[in-house]
């Protein structure tokens, strides 16, 4: 069963029936619309439009689906958009796939007519190009480490100056301590295996 909460009169309505019609013949199912007109100053529509035409045959089809012991799902329109969302974003996600396998491939054919020594040749590289990447980025944790360390150390020793003294840290102590943090990150040095 479906609850449309607004179809358009006109071209929009024939294409619902149209689409109901074949709906109905493809599975072999009865089906039928119902569709009420607009509320008028907040009072319910008193007219409806059917499909099939003949107010018989709907009634016969409604008094089915009463009888039926199947479970019944009420389909509202909020129901159609949630369907038509997951299906775009499951497309979109295959999509997706396909662009990172094209530009990313796991394999390259080529690879196929290399000798095992290539291959193996291959692999050195790349392992020596994995421990290069992996000491570079252990480097710039370690220095990383290190400079919070300075900094947390030069706080504290500002903090001690200024309680010896009686005083707090004013705000251009702060803007000279973020101005030295900032020199020094500009003054990082590059590891010999990146050059």
């Amino acid at each position: 069963m479906k609850n449309l909460a607004c179809i358009p009169s006109g071209k929009g309505r024939r294409i619902c029936y149209k689409k109901v019609s074949d709906f109905s013949i493809l599975c072999g199912v009865d089906a039928c619309v119902i569709i009420f007109g607009p509320n008028q100053n907040d009072q319910l529509a008193a007219t409806a439009e059917t499909w099939p035409s003949n107010p018989d045959e709907v009634r016969c089809i409604i008094n089915r689906y009463k009888a039926s012991d199947q479970p019944r799902k009420c389909y509202q329109g909020s129901d159609y958009f949630a369907a038509k969302k997951k299906k775009i974003d499951a497309e979109f996600a295959k999509l997706h796939r396909q662009v990172l396998k094209s530009k990313y491939p796991i394999w390259d054919d080529r690879l196929n007519s290399l000798s095992i020594d290539q291959l193996g040749v291959i692999l050195a590289q790349m392992d020596t190009k994995i421990e290069s990447t992996d000491k570079t980025l252990s480097f710039f944790k370690e220095y990383s480490s290190q400079r919070c360390q300075n900094i947390s150390h030069g706080i504290q020793k500002r903090r001690k100056r200024h309680e010896n003294s009686n005083e707090n840290m004013d705000s251009t102590d702060f803007l000279q301590l973020v101005s030295n943090w900032k020199s020094f990150e500009a003054q990082l040095p590059i590891p010999s295996s990146l050059g």
